[in-house]
């Protein structure tokens, strides 16, 4: 057994210097170096789902931004997210036109 930095993992497992890593199920280095999660059949690792968050107060001051965003939860699962994710950390676009593009092609925002 090895230990290193989560980062390094990745290219490890793709260059063939280790077997088998734990990665994280939605990091864009999946993608880029064409990995398969394993299931996890024994349920030891918790999901992470992910979820809209809103400060109290825009809430109020925009009430309509809670149905607007309800069916982004819709749209995101874990394969969605690598694939933004990628945009990102390995095509080098910026978070923000990344987010801003995919809410525009679902038609969530104008």
């Amino acid at each position: 057994m090895k230990t290193m930095e989560a980062g390094l993992t990745y290219e490890a497992v793709s260059s063939g210097k280790i077997d088998v890593a734990m990665v994280y199920s939605t990091d864009a280095k999946l993608l880029k170096y064409k990995l398969i999660v394993l299931e996890d059949d024994k349920h030891f690792f918790p999901l992470y789902n992910p979820a809209v968050l809103v400060r109290e107060e825009i809430l109020k001051k925009y009430p309509e931004i809670k149905e607007i965003l309800k069916p982004l939860t819709l749209y995101l699962n874990e394969n969605i997210i690598i694939r933004l994710n990628y945009l990102v950390d390995v095509v080098g676009l910026e978070p923000e036109i990344v987010a801003k593009n995919y809410l525009k092609g679902l038609g969530l925002i104008k």
